[in-house]
Parts: structure tokens; C-alpha cells; sequence
């Protein structure tokens, strides 16, 4: 393995951090490290923004290092007078950091490929090579050449700036880069987790270490319970169990053999939960290996909910407007060009500080407004509200000023927001998040100091509650709704901390794609909430993950204060609680354990031979094919329009050339029907094949049409348009082995030698 360069890339990264220190100290003052464990997120979001905005006028080798500078510019700025934190603080919030690097290095070493099929792959590599290779942003798209990529990308960009600064190559920066995010996911969620706790004099060590567990390892419910049915009679399960494996696409009997089974153990299958949705957290996405937008955008999470919580808890009212409407905004506009599908999270998250804040937002408002809002009584808790919802327009409206070149010409088309879904059944939803329910619950019942005959009134009204939404096909909706509830009423009355809007803000998210989902491509009217709870269940496994790492170390402190003689007192609901919290933390590491054992122990991978290297793949799969990618690299200046076959079927070796040199071709994958303008692909597909098949004077024609610098004519050219010739006027070889054939086209001399009218006449 390439340990040189994953060590090099480790302290420059940790350098590049050490320059965002300074800023996070003036960010999150009160928090015990003063934010130093987010530093990596920070220091990489703003490095998202300034070269997306920066890269619009030029980019380069040169503009990268000077964003990178520019970060460190603002944290000398940042530095002077500034409380930075004590040595001593930083030093487990870096370790956390150092560990998850190493241990994600390991795990992306065993398998480094950025290959076609289970995922995104060949999109996040295309976008990291074509932006190395770009001189301006947006880079060009490399599935539809000459015009610019549409598609959000500023993770990606990040992981570019500074991988071309540093000077690593992207084969080797696309597994780095995600090793950096998951190790800076890590870390921020023990320090903002043990921030939270901290508020609330609890223990800050064990809630960042469960903070840790649940945002970055923690698996749904649905694997220990599938685990535990394979256990039982086959029979039984088969009658009983069949809401186990509902989310599973393939047949009961199939789905049960897959899911029930501990060898060979499929990781794939913990994403089927829910039927005709997928529900994903930070572990299984990490785990498959995609540098994708949805995967990326919760690092940036992590700082703009911790500006939240420090505008929460802050007493000054200049550094509350300064958080919420001056920094808040910030990450919101990283998060809308990493991953748009967060924008609304981050104002969401911003209403919620807002609205569930101590004192009344009214003490925000400048001196001649103030005393002309109510702030008691029914008034002042609808004025509360009102001026929170303010508030979360207003962080929303400063995120989309920061991202408006993407979001005004760059985003891609859309049919709107739909209505009234199919929701989810019942007990496949508690399979997914049952267990965050279930902390939340025990945590909020001790915030609550319930008797055992109030738990049980309470529990018996939540069942009720479910009940009638199962008879009006909502239960996947009512059973959240006690849960909301409690939350909102325990936090407004101080019996809860930040704990309890991070379960609100979870409740918010999960409510929202029961009612209502995005028509955005791929749109299956069989399951039109794909893409939807797809994207938007990654942000509740973070925002969930990190409250319920908080409430679980308040449920288990009874009994580390036990163990450590600190406290006598133990009570039934403690030990209630306690339980609650050991279950769930047993049922959320049953995932993990199970993935990373076929992982590591799949024979035919051989982890001695690990590497780092995303495409060395090519060279052992496709060797022709490689030389003729090294070829084109080598020979060809800049990125002009190249043709290959049409990229299709989808998650199958196409489009590759464009994948691995960064050199767009005319048409690639499908995923274009999703970027572009209604038949504009269509009209593309039908063009290449007469491109490869049509007659020289179509071919001319076509090659001005698209300004086509070069042929690709590899194994699946040669598959699916076995009789194709190539030559004349303006057309030369340039390359050839056994498995390619590479021509150099000059567009206008072929046009200009046949009688057609050429495009560019």
C-alpha cells in the first residue's frame, strides 16, 4: 500500500485543520475544546466556497493553493485575541481523527476501486479527474461535452483543490479524500456531542465516544433482529416475520436467506428496509465506497449544527446574530453546492435553535422592535415561532445567495415537490429507526423524571396515538408525533438540552418525506420516494446519530457514576434506562461487525496487496484499454469533445474513457436524462449512433455539430457497431492496440469535404 502517501496526505490535512483552529475558537468559544474537533470540516468547507466562487473567474493548480491560503490567512486573522483551546483538549478530538483516517485507510485499501456497478463511482471519479483538468468552473461535463457539468459537486471540489495543491494524484485522492471526510465526520461528532453534553454537566467523554459510534458505525435495527430470526424455525419466520425483509427487492424466500444468514454476509442488503425507498447511514455509504455528494455534505453538517447550538445556547445578543445569521449561513451555502438536498436541513436547524432557544428571539431583535413584540402568553409564543421561521428564511436565503450560480444556471431540471406518497408501513419504518425512537424516549422520560406509573400512562397514550394513525394510514407519521411533542415540551421548559432539538430536527425530516418528495430523476411512479428518503435519510442518521449518542450517555451515567463511586443512587428507571441505552448501542454496532468481517474477510480480496489506487483496477481488468487512457492523458491538451458508445446500460463498464482521462465525451451515462433538458440525451444517443454507423458525410456533419476532437473506438464501440469504418478527410489514427482504436478528427476539414451545410458555417 501506498503508506507514504496516505501519511503525507494525513499531516497536510492536519496542517490545513491547524489553519481553521483559530476560526472555530471564535465559532464555538464555549464548547470545552473550543471546536477544535471540527476544524477539519470547517477548514474544508470553507475551502468548498472560496473555490467555487474563486474558480468561476479561473482555475488552476495555482488557484487551489491560493484558496488553501486564504484559509489560513483567516485563521491568523481569526487567532489574534482569540481564547485558543488548551493542548490538552485537542488532543482526543485529534486522535479520534488519526484513528478514523487509519481505519477507513485500511478498509478503502481492500477495496480502492472506483468501479461502475453498486453505486456512484464512476461519476465521482470523472468529476475529481475533470475538474484537475479544468481551467474554469463549473467543469465541463464529461457525459455531455460542451456544456458545463449539472450536477452540485463543491465536496468533491474540495477534495480537488487540495489534492492538485498538494500534489496527489486523483487515483490516489478519491480513497484519501473519503478516508479525510469519514475521519473528519469522526471527529466532529465526539466534539459536538461532547459540547452538547458538556451544556448539561454530563460526562464529555462518553457522549463523544457514543456520538462517534452512532453518527459513523451505527447500522439500522433491521440487521440484529434479521440476524436473530435466522435463528428461529423457518417456518415461523416465514409467517411471522415477513415485515423483516419487506424492503428487500427480490423474492420472500430469497430475501430471507440473504438477510437471516451470517455467511457469506451481503452489507448491500442493509439499505433495504423500507419497501420501495432506501434508507442509508454514514457506515454503509462510507463502506461502499462512493466520494458521492450525499456522503460528503454530513462533514459539513456537523459545523452548521454546531453554529446552531452555539447560537442557541449564546446569552450575547450580538454573538447570537452574528452565529445564526452571519456564520449559519456559511455552511449552509457549503452544504447547498456539496449536496443542495441539506440546504433545507441547515434551515431547519436554524428555526429549531431559534425557536427552542431559552430566552425569546424578541432579545434579538434591535432595541426600537424589541418591546413591541409580546414575549408571554399566547402571543409571545406565536411571536417566538414566527420570528424562528424568520430565521430559518433567512439562513436559507444566505445559503442560496452563496450557491446562486449553481442554483440559478447549474442545478438541474426538476418536476417540483409531490404530495401525499404512499407512506411507509409501520413495522419495516421501526426497523429503520426504532431504535433512535426508543433512546429518545428513555432519555426524554428521565429528562422528565417520570414515575413508572406515568411511564406507563405515557406509553399506553403513544400506542393509542399509533393505533389511530394505522387505522388512518399514517402510523409512520403518528408514531413520531409523541416523540415530537415530548421533545418540544421538555426542551421549552428546560427539562432537556440540545439533545432534544437534534431529536425534533430528526422527527421534522422523517415527517417531511411521509408527506411530501421531490419529482426529480430517476422518477419510478413504483417508488416515487426513492430519491428522496435516499438523500434525506443520511441527514437523520447524523442529526439522530449525534442526539442519540448524547441521550444514551445520560441514560448510562448512573451506572458509570456507580462503577466509579461517584453516586449511591440507582434507581429502577435507571437501570430502565440503562438497558434501553445497552440494547441499542449493542443493535446499532451489529452492522458494522458483520460488514467489516466479509469485508476484510472476503477471499477474493487480498488485503496484503491492498492499495490505495482507484483505477489500478483498470490496468488488471482492462490493460488495453489502460494503455490507451495513459495515451490519451499523455497526448491530449485540455478537455475537448471526444466519442465513445452511448453510456448505457447504467452501473456496467461504459463511458469509461471519459471516467479515467477526464476528456468529455459527446454522450455518456443515463444519468444525463436527469441533468438535462427533456430529449436533449435522446437527441445525443441517436447522434452517436450514426457516429459509428452512419456514412462519412453523417459522420462529418456530426463531428461539427459537437465539435469532435477525437474517435474512442474500444471493446464496447467495437461490440455493438462491429462494421464501423472511419477515415478520409480530417480524420487520422492516432493510437492503436488488439482492443482500441484511437482517431484525431479535425471537424471542419471532414465537413468541409463533403457537399452538406456544416454547422459552423
Amino acid at each position: 500500500m501506498e503508506y507514504v502517501t496516505a501519511a503525507y496526505w494525513l499531516l497536510t490535512t492536519l496542517a490545513f485543520a491547524a489553519a481553521a483552529v483559530p476560526i472555530c475558537a471564535r465559532l464555538f468559544a464555549g464548547f470545552p475544546d473550543r471546536g477544535a474537533a471540527l476544524a477539519p470540516g470547517v477548514a474544508f468547507a470553507l475551502l468548498a466556497l472560496l473555490a467555487y466562487w474563486v474558480g468561476h473567474v479561473r482555475w488552476g493548480t495555482a488557484v487551489a493553493a491560493l484558496c488553501i491560503l486564504a484559509v489560513f490567512a483567516a485563521g491568523a486573522i481569526a487567532a489574534r485575541g482569540a481564547d485558543l483551546p488548551d493542548p490538552r483538549t485537542v488532543a482526543t478530538p485529534l486522535a479520534v481523527f488519526v484513528l478514523a483516517f487509519a481505519f477507513f485507510v485500511a478498509v478503502r485499501a481492500v477495496d480502492p476501486a472506483a468501479h461502475a456497478a453498486a453505486g456512484e463511482k464512476f461519476l465521482d471519479f470523472g468529476l475529481l479527474r475533470s475538474m484537475t483538468l479544468a481551467d474554469r468552473l463549473p467543469p465541463p461535463d464529461i457525459w455531455f461535452a460542451g456544456r458545463p457539468v449539472r450536477y452540485y459537486y463543491g465536496g468533491i471540489l474540495s477534495v480537488a483543490a487540495f489534492a492538485d495543491a498538494v500534489g496527489v494524484a486523483p487515483q490516489y485522492a478519491y480513497n484519501l479524500g473519503l478516508a479525510t471526510f469519514y475521519a473528519a465526520l469522526a471527529s466532529g461528532a465526539y466534539g459536538l456531542a461532547a459540547a452538547i453534553a458538556d451544556d448539561r454537566g454530563r460526562s464529555r467523554s462518553l457522549a463523544g465516544t457514543l456520538g462517534v459510534l452512532f453518527v459513523c458505525l451505527g447500522g439500522f435495527l433491521a440487521t440484529p433482529l434479521r440476524v436473530l430470526a435466522g435463528f428461529f424455525p423457518e417456518s415461523l419466520v416465514t409467517e411471522w416475520g415477513r415485515f423483516l425483509v419487506a424492503g428487500i427487492r427480490a423474492p420472500t424466500e430469497d430475501a430471507f436467506r440473504e438477510a437471516t444468514t451470517l455467511g457469506p454476509w451481503n452489507y448491500w442488503i442493509g439499505r433495504y428496509v423500507v419497501p420501495d425507498t432506501i434508507v442509508v447511514n454514514p457506515f454503509w455509504s462510507y463502506l461502499n465506497g462512493d466520494l458521492h455528494a450525499h456522503v460528503l455534505a454530513p462533514t459539513f453538517l456537523l459545523p452548521a449544527v454546531a453554529v446552531a447550538f452555539a447560537g442557541w445556547r449564546a446569552t450575547d445578543r450580538r454573538r447570537r446574530v452574528t452565529l445564526l445569521f452571519g456564520a449559519l449561513p456559511v455552511f449552509a451555502g457549503a452544504l447547498a453546492i456539496t449536496s443542495t438536498w441539506s440546504l433545507p436541513t441547515a434551515a431547519g436547524v436554524g428555526f429549531l435553535a431559534v425557536a427552542l432557544a431559552t430566552a425569546h428571539p424578541a432579545a434579538s431583535l434591535p432595541a426600537r422592535f424589541r418591546d413591541r413584540v409580546p414575549t408571554t402568553g399566547p402571543g409571545g409564543e406565536l411571536s417566538r415561532y414566527a420570528l424562528a421561521v424568520v430565521a430559518g428564511v433567512l439562513v436559507a436565503l444566505g445559503g442560496a445567495a452563496l450557491a446562486s450560480p449553481f442554483l440559478l444556471f447549474q442545478a438541474p431540471p426538476n418536476d417540483g415537490v409531490g404530495w401525499l406518497p404512499p407512506r411507509s408501513p409501520l413495522a419495516p419504518y421501526l426497523l429503520a429507526w426504532g431504535a433512535f425512537v426508543a433512546v429518545f424516549a428513555a432519555y426524554l422520560a428521565r429528562s422528565a423524571r417520570l414515575t413508572g406509573r406515568r411511564t406507563a400512562l405515557a406509553t399506553v397514550g403513544w400506542v393509542a396515538v399509533t393505533v389511530v394513525g394505522l387505522l388512518l394510514d399514517a402510523a409512520s407519521v403518528a408514531v413520531l408525533l409523541p416523540l415530537l411533542a415530548g421533545a418540544w415540551y421538555l426542551r421549552r421548559t428546560d427539562h432537556a438540552g440540545f439533545a432534544a432539538v437534534l431529536a425534533a430536527a430528526g422527527v421534522g425530516l422523517l415527517v417531511a418525506i411521509e408527506l411530501a418528495y421531490a419529482k426529480v430523476w430517476p422518477h419510478d411512479p413504483n417508488a416515487i420516494r426513492w430519491n428522496t428518503v435516499y438523500k434525506v435519510s443520511m441527514q437523520i442518521s447524523v442529526l439522530w446519530g449525534l442526539g442519540a449518542g448524547v441521550a444514551a450517555a445520560a441514560l448510562l451515567e448512573p451506572v458509570t457514576g456507580r462503577l466509579r463511586g461517584a453516586t449511591t443512587r440507582f434507581s429502577a428507571a435507571d437501570a430502565a434506562g440503562a438497558a434501553v441505552a445497552v440494547l441499542v448501542v449493542l443493535s446499532a454496532v451489529t452492522f458494522p461487525a458483520l460488514a467489516l468481517s466479509d469485508h476484510f474477510g472476503d477471499p477474493v480480496r487480498e488485503p496484503a496487496d491492498g492499495t490505495l489506487d482507484a483505477t489500478q483496477f483498470v490496468e488488471t481488468y482492462h490493460p488495453q484499454e489502460a494503455e490507451a487512457f495513459r495515451w490519451l492523458r499523455a497526448n491530449v491538451d485540455g478537455q475537448p469533445a471526444m466519442v465513445t458508445a452511448v453510456g448505457e446500460p447504467i452501473y456496467t463498464w461504459v463511458s469509461a474513457p471519459s471516467v479515467f482521462t477526464g476528456i468529455p465525451t459527446v454522450v455518456g451515462w443515463e444519468h444525463e436524462k436527469g441533468y438535462r433538458p427533456e430529449g436533449a440525451y435522446e437527441e445525443r444517443a441517436n447522434d452517436v449512433g450514426f457516429l459509428y454507423a452512419g456514412d462519412r458525410a453523417t459522420q462529418a456533419l456530426l463531428y461539427d455539430k459537437y465539435d469532435v476532437q477525437y474517435v474512442y473506438y474500444g471493446p464496447v464501440e467495437r461490440e455493438r457497431y462491429p462494421d464501423a469504418t472511419f477515415g478520409g478527410p480530417g480524420v487520422e489514427e492516432v493510437f492503436r492496440n488488439d482492443a482500441v482504436t484511437i482517431y484525431r478528427v479535425d471537424a471542419e476539414a471532414a465537413c468541409a469535404a463533403t457537399d452538406l451545410t456544416c454547422y459552423s458555417d
